[in-house]
């Protein structure tokens, strides 16, 4: 069964602008850190070409107000998953390359089934010699 060409073009350039949107976060999370905390102690922060998620790190008593943060940093970028294990939660790292895969799969097959089409009603609509 083929996709619909209105689904089709929705991946191709939905999958385009997104990926478009993942490759500036990566590259500027070299540079600066967005963060947010949760009041019940989670955070969910992206920088040094990560993203982290965090379960609850505090009991209770210690929850704070939820608040954003931008900062400038210098770390250097990070390339690998990785995670840590606390008695109260844990931290998740995922690198920023992985969504942007993601993205980029489904969108360089939307592009590649799309050219592939467009070709063929080409090639179909031709004149044929005799």
């Amino acid at each position: 069964m083929r996709p619909h060409p209105r689904i089709r073009k929705t991946i191709k350039w939905g999958g385009l602008v997104i990926a478009g949107l993942l490759s500036v976060a990566w590259v500027g999370s070299k540079w600066f850190f967005v963060g947010w905390s949760s009041p019940a102690g989670g955070f969910v922060y992206g920088g040094a070409g990560l993203i982290c998620v965090a379960t609850p790190l505090w009991t209770d008593a210690q929850a704070m107000s939820p608040q954003w943060r931008f900062e400038r940093h210098s770390d250097s970028m990070r390339w690998w998953f990785h995670g840590r294990r606390w008695p109260l939660g844990h931290i998740t790292y995922c690198p920023l390359w992985f969504p942007l895969l993601l993205v980029l799969i489904p969108t360089a097959l939307a592009w590649r089934l799309d050219s592939l089409v467009t070709r063929r009603a080409r090639l179909s609509l031709r004149p044929k010699d005799s």
